[in-house]
């Protein structure tokens, strides 16, 4: 369930040389489609960023922001999601101009509740947020779930994705998880969101609950914007669990799915192809467009990928 299936040991040897073959290529296509998307000239290179062969910079934003879990571009601002800290500090999502590095918080409470610790976000067209906050930040309350230890609280509230107004700043619980959710993506007409659930999830000790949910959800959004009246399961990834999603300009779902990215079909659900990330124990937890390439950020010291030259433009118009 969390192995790719070409990564097993088979006896057949002729069976064995094909799925080496497919654990260790850059692209896997499933369905004709993909080819309409990545093109005859897409390549990948595998960047690891590292202090001992890279030139890092950190950026520190003035007041610092720690924990930061997932960040989006919109009118010429960062807009960053954080998990909080145990120095009396929630889970906060805050606006940081990337010139002068000011920051300022936009939301840190649940009408006066903290969030448990947010994992990640979404902007649709309008500067709506979407917001996935998650118990994986929080202390242990209870013997059957115990989270990574990041605040310092019980969380009063149950982990939730959260729909917050532009204008207003309101918040507004729209769907409920099992746990976790590891992303939340927006089609460019903004009537749908895909919330990939991750319930499968545990922490201290890290583990995976293999009769936890991991389905990719999608919801339509209501015309107010703020309501889901309907939801559905579009799909399961083929190993792992999502773990990072986005929407594309022309809606095709891209994400991360351990050793590789998955690119979903929105209308039938179905993987069309996967962008591989080299196997073993590189995980593709992120995802982010450019105009006709696609940047995938591994966990840990996986390191960074560059898919340059698809035939398909990724980058959306807002």
């Amino acid at each position: 369930m969390f192995t790719a299936p070409w990564e097993s040991d088979v006896s057949n040897a002729a069976l064995a040389k094909t799925l080496s073959r497919v654990n260790t290529t850059d692209f896997v296509a499933y369905d004709p489609k993909f080819f309409n998307i990545i093109g005859p000239s897409a390549t990948i290179e595998h960047y690891l960023l590292d202090v001992d062969s890279n030139k890092l910079k950190k950026i520190v934003p003035d007041p610092p922001t720690v924990n930061a879990h997932g960040c989006v571009h919109y009118d010429g601002k960062l807009h960053v999601v954080t998990d909080g800290s145990r120095d009396n500090e929630t889970g906060a999502l805050v606006q940081i101009d990337p010139h002068s590095l000011k920051k300022k918080v936009l939301l840190n409470n649940f009408f006066v509740q903290p969030f448990a610790g947010f994992n990640d976000q979404e902007m649709d067209r309008a500067g709506n947020f979407w917001l996935t906050d998650s118990r994986s930040a929080a202390d242990g309350f209870e013997t059957a779930y115990v989270g990574r230890e990041v605040v310092d609280l019980v969380p009063p509230t149950n982990p939730s994705i959260y729909f917050v107004e532009a204008h207003t700043m309101r918040a507004k619980v729209v769907w409920t998880t099992t746990g976790n959710a590891n992303g939340v993506a927006v089609v460019p007409d903004s009537r749908t969101i895909y919330v990939p659930d991750t319930g499968v999830s545990k922490f201290r000790p890290s583990k995976k609950n293999p009769y936890g949910n991991r389905q990719l959800r999608a919801f339509t959004v209501s015309k107010s914007g703020s309501v889901l009246p309907n939801q559905r399961i579009l799909g399961s990834p083929i190993s792992y669990f999502y773990d990072g999603i986005r929407a594309s300009r022309e809606e095709w779902l891209f994400a991360g799915s351990g050793n590789a990215v998955d690119v979903i079909d929105p209308e039938t659900g179905l993987i069309l192809g996967s962008i591989g990330v080299g196997g073993g124990e590189n995980v593709a937890a992120s995802v982010a467009f450019g105009r006709n390439e696609l940047w995938i950020v591994g966990r840990g010291g996986g390191g960074v990928w560059h898919d340059k030259n698809l035939k398909a433009r990724l980058q959306r118009d807002w």
